[in-house]
């Protein structure tokens, strides 16, 4: 339902103001809350009758206003809580939501450039507020934090964002002469904290002359009188396709990148951030690996795997500069190559290396009549979060299976949660990462179904080795590659001494996860459109890869 509706819906919404006393709604009729409070919004429905609004989660301002919204009939959307804004955002410019609930400032954000690719909508008269909060002893005013630790909310958030632009206005540059990291937990205890809502404790205030600087730099900001807090504006962000279709026709050329696009600038040496994925998946156990394998070579910085929902987000990440390095579904690169806003995206990112394939499971409750996908028809369906290519590839899959919107009730939701829902929750739900996935070892085997072939994956099979319980012969199923891939503007040297390391620690790699062992060098040389080989990927290839050459573990 992808109509013009939306963008007057979206411009009326900018007389309405956010409650903060509002209780978490999901997509029921009339708007009821449910008992699960903010659990609920992460379950709602993401395939139906409705688009999708999706804002930052529970206790964030932007929350609160799609809450009110949704409780309030005001927008036709289901509401998705995810983590962060920059999440959110990209949710709507990649096509897994059409409607998003963000601060201004990380929209305007020159590293979101590529995020033009949606629009403004309209405007809320709520706001953000982010707090300078709980300063150690010794630190009298902000320029104090030179060379220090500051909390400052996860990478991507609304808060991470409003807190770089603090500290430029007091002539501190982050992660350059400020470390930011996401909490305090960590070996070193922050010396200050941004805090997002009403965040308690002593806190620090900007002069006068930083509030100045702060506003003329951008006028989304408000300072308070006391200095002690800013506010942000809230914007609603629509995706731009809503009046028709963006797919590029045949032989049809992509638009012109975004090659004048800034990034901001990673300091040589500086530590490497990963977009990964969620705990317990392929991604995080393939980022670990990355990261000793990195650490076992010389020359090269430390890796630090950042937790993320999957590889739209990582994308995200990884093309807008917040992240060095990302893994995301070769699928994903396909699906932005054939849209007019997304295909720019890739211009921002280079492929280093294919790492392995990634199966597509298809898991049904006991006593659900799935035989196919065709069957999910009318039928509760997990599709994975928002953000995660498991949703990219699960919407191909129903598309193929000429299954729309309003034909199934499908639910944004992890795949551990979705292991857990079967029966209860859930009557299907979908998967995608090698196998075996830890969430789904302890299914009996015909809780497995059949995926048929589709282009452009590799035909395979699901395996009783993987799977106890499943036929001698395996069950069909389709994969995807992971790919790991970097910002453009990485230094070739890093990325060369990268793939060595890799490579020369596959043996080692696989002992932690079976799955590095179809790590190959031919891949290097097969071309993958819209994506371009590193070029320090370039110059590991054209000196010669060692595979399983270095000491073990």
């Amino acid at each position: 339902m992808r109509k013009l509706w939306a963008l007057p819906v979206c411009l009326a919404l900018a007389a309405c103001a956010s409650d903060p006393e509002a209780a978490p709604a999901d997509d029921r009729p009339g708007g009821q809350a449910p008992a699960g409070g903010a659990a609920a919004a992460q379950a709602a429905v993401v395939l139906g009758d409705r688009p999708v609004l999706v804002t930052s989660g529970a206790g964030t301002a932007a929350f609160e206003a799609g809450a009110k919204l949704a409780r309030e009939g005001v927008a036709p959307s289901s509401h998705v809580a995810v983590q962060t804004d920059v999440q959110a955002l990209y949710a709507v410019v990649l096509g897994q939501a059409e409607l998003a609930i963000v601060q201004a400032d990380v929209w305007q954000a020159p590293e979101h450039e590529a995020a033009r690719a949606a629009t403004i909508a309209g405007k809320l008269e709520a706001r953000a507020t982010i707090r300078l909060a709980n300063p150690a002893q010794g630190v009298a005013e902000l320029i104090d934090l030179q060379g220090a630790q500051v909390a400052a909310g996860r990478e991507g958030s609304g808060t991470r964002q409003t807190a770089r632009a603090i500290l430029a206005a007091a002539g501190l540059e982050p992660d350059v002469n400020v470390t930011l990291v996401e909490g305090p937990g960590g070996a070193a205890a922050p010396r200050l904290t941004f805090a997002g809502g009403g965040g308690g404790g002593q806190g620090l205030r900007l002069r006068a002359e930083e509030a100045a600087r702060l506003v003329e730099a951008n006028p989304a900001y408000q300072v308070e009188q006391d200095g002690a807090a800013v506010s942000v504006a809230l914007v609603i962000v629509a995706r731009r396709d809503l009046a028709g279709d963006t797919k590029l026709s045949s032989g049809e050329q992509p638009p012109a990148p975004l090659a004048g696009a800034p990034m901001r600038l990673r300091q040589a040496g500086a530590t490497l951030r990963l977009a990964a994925g969620p705990d317990l998946g392929t991604y995080a156990a393939a980022g670990a690996g990355i990261g000793r394998a990195s650490g076992a070579e010389g020359g090269l910085p430390a890796v630090e795997a950042l937790a993320t929902a999957g590889s739209l987000e990582n994308l995200a990440l990884v093309a807008s500069g917040l992240a060095d390095l990302a893994l995301v579904q070769e699928d994903l690169i396909h699906e932005c190559l054939r849209a007019r806003p997304t295909s720019p995206l890739l211009a921002r990112v280079r492929l280093v290396a294919p790492l392995f394939h990634e199966e597509v499971h298809l898991v049904r409750a006991p006593g659900a009549k799935v035989g196919r996908v065709a069957d999910l028809r009318g039928l509760r369906v997990g599709l994975g979060e928002v953000g995660s290519g498991t949703l990219l590839t699960a919407r191909r899959l129903l598309r193929a299976a000429r299954l729309g919107p309003g034909d199934l009730r499908g639910h944004a939701v992890a795949t551990v949660d979705a292991a857990r829902g079967l029966g209860r929750d859930l009557d299907a739900a979908f998967a995608v990462g090698g196998q075996p996935l830890a969430a789904l070892r302890g299914l009996p085997g015909d809780a497995f179904v059949g995926v048929p072939s589709l282009a452009p994956y590799t035909d395979t099979l699901l395996v009783g080795e993987s799977y106890p319980g499943l036929p001698e012969d395996g069950v069909p199923s389709i994969a995807t590659r992971a790919l790991l891939v970097a910002r453009v503007d990485l230094e070739p040297a890093v990325a060369e001494v990268l793939v060595r390391a890799l490579f020369r620690n596959r043996r080692n790699l696989a002992q932690g996860l079976p799955k590095w062992g179809e790590l190959d060098p031919a891949s290097l040389e097969q071309a993958i459109p819209g994506l371009e080989l590193h070029d320090g990927a370039k110059a590991a290839v054209a000196a010669g890869i060692e595979v399983d050459e270095a000491p073990a573990w």
